[in-house]
């Protein structure tokens, strides 16, 4: 499975095999998020607060947003890291899955010019079907 270069890849939810994610990114410590859980922008911030374990000072906006996800290797420990958002398509305010995906594209751009070659950051994004694969594709940054 290859990632493009923005480091997003949107997929349908059932077509994704965990032990075959697992056995690609061997060595990868594995977040699930849940977009259910994400109605607007402060709870999809604190989605990402409570799965990825986030500092006291994460300021719950995307600046902070991307920050925290840049430091993740200090706090994990590990240099590869795949998140996976569930259910994507279950929040309704495009507008904000646009500014997440602009987010994960900056954050994993940012990720290799701060960290070494083989430490990566990835976000899978795994919607239920094909028509919410393409409608969120399509909200992509450039």
């Amino acid at each position: 499975m290859l990632y493009p270069e923005n480091g997003i890849q949107i997929l349908i939810a059932e077509k994704i095999e965990r032990t075959a994610l697992e056995k690609e990114y061997s060595g990868a410590v594995f977040f699930y998020l849940d977009a259910s859980r994400m109605t607007d922008k402060e709870s999809l911030m604190s989605e990402f607060a409570e799965r990825l374990a986030f500092p006291g000072y994460f300021g719950r906006n995307w600046d902070s947003l991307e920050e925290c996800l840049l430091d993740m290797d200090d706090r994990t420990g590990e240099k590869k890291h795949v998140l996976i958002i569930n259910n994507p398509e279950l929040i309704s305010d495009r507008t904000l899955v646009k500014t997440l995906l602009e987010v994960c594209s900056e954050t994993a751009e940012q990720w290799k010019t701060c960290h070494d070659g083989d430490s990566y950051i990835k976000f899978v994004f795994a919607a239920k079907n094909s028509e919410e694969v393409s409608a969120i594709s399509e909200l992509l940054p450039g």
